[in-house]
């Protein structure tokens, strides 16, 4: 058995349908974590629940106490985090206040500076299938990482939902950037490239592979490249719907 259909809706309205974790707003996305597990005597109550998104239940894996890796969620620490997270949820739609503090008003101002420069115009213009600069989405990369930084939360449950969903979309971008383009060599060192522009542009020698093999590895570099082009385009435009919705909420 798992959490009766009573505890399910209070969490979940409590949650605001938000992960506690990394504050993404989930919809239907979403599961229910035992804080303490069932085999350890963990009960199916309200105050043993937690609503996450799919990405982070996942990382709530048993650790391996032989071979740890990683620092594992502990159970007080998930308490933390839920309590916090619905403390804001609920102060959110208590007040729904007319003013933003200004430190909130200071981080979207400083997300959106990252965007609206020439990080932006490439997510949004450039065709990422072939080459750019290397350290060209730098500045995303560090704002991922900045967001790890309590300071960096904003106060508002509403901004921080959005700012939930942006990050999610920027780890995706970041791993296909970092997972899906290579350096090219001496002929252009500051540039990395897909597999696809190696291939077309004779860096990728396929005298190993066999001709049947042959059509099978050019459709998956095509894939590889077209997966990084979506990417982009759906940080930009989630980073969009940040801002359209951020300024509202900034300015009612």
């Amino acid at each position: 058995m798992s959490f009766s259909q009573l505890v399910a809706e209070r969490a979940l309205v409590a949650s605001g349908r938000c992960c506690c974790i990394c504050h993404k707003f989930c919809g239907t996305k979403m599961e229910l974590h035992h804080i303490k597990q069932r085999a350890y005597g963990g009960e199916d109550t309200f105050e043993n629940c937690i609503p996450l998104c799919f990405d982070c239940h996942a990382d709530m894996g048993k650790a391996d106490p032989k071979h740890p890796k990683g620092k594992h969620y502990s159970e007080s620490e998930l308490i933390q985090h839920r309590d916090l997270w619905y403390k804001k949820i609920e102060k959110g739609f208590r007040e729904r206040i007319g003013t933003i503090c200004d430190a909130d008003k200071q981080l979207f101002e400083r997300i959106c500076q990252v965007f609206s420069g020439p990080t932006g115009e490439l997510l949004r213009d450039e065709d990422l299938r072939g080459t750019h600069v290397r350290n060209s989405f730098d500045t995303i990369y560090r704002l991922e990482y900045d967001f790890l930084d309590p300071f960096n939360e904003f106060i508002d449950a509403e901004l921080e939902k959005l700012k939930g969903e942006l990050r999610e979309k920027m780890k995706k971008f970041t791993w296909c950037q970092s997972m899906t383009t290579y350096p090219i060599g001496a002929d252009m060192p500051n540039h990395n490239a897909t597999h696809l522009w190696l291939y077309n542009n004779g860096y990728i020698l396929n005298r190993k592979v066999a001709p049947e093999k042959l059509q099978e590895l050019e459709k998956q570099f095509e894939e590889e490249a077209e997966k990084l082009n979506d990417s982009a385009t759906e940080l930009w435009n989630c980073f969009c719907d940040f801002v359209r919705q951020g300024r509202r909420i900034i300015n009612s």
